[in-house]
């Protein structure tokens, strides 16, 4: 994934070795080679294999990367085998000169009715 450009992709798929280690240096390289509005999927994520014991990483290290990046999950499959897909998107920024109700409302507001 290194070589391509930033913003290369729409979407990019994820299926490697499932440790935390490996599947978080590929969401931290993946959200720079997807577009701004790209997708960063991939595969097992589980808390292991039940058949021949081996413990993944890949939803610690999803959680980790959503909360850190300000990413957030879009889909999970649920398939037979346990071995689900995950489809990951930013969170979009509102941008600074953008006028909300939240922002004519001081957090610390008291209203009386």
């Amino acid at each position: 994934m290194q070589q391509f450009p930033e913003a290369y992709f729409d979407w990019l798929y994820i299926d490697t070795d499932h440790s935390f280690a490996t599947t978080a240096r590929e969401l931290e390289i993946a959200m720079h080679k997807v577009k701004p509005s790209g997708r960063i999927m991939g595969h097992d994520f589980c808390i292991g294999n039940v058949v021949t014991p081996v413990v993944y990483g890949v939803v610690q290290a999803c959680n980790k990367f959503c909360v850190d990046h300000g990413w957030r999950y879009e889909y999970l499959t649920l398939e037979s085998h346990g071995h689900f897909s995950f489809s990951l998107k930013r969170i979009l920024q509102l941008s600074p000169n953008l006028v909300t109700w939240r922002s004519l409302v001081p957090l610390n507001a008291r209203f009386e009715w």
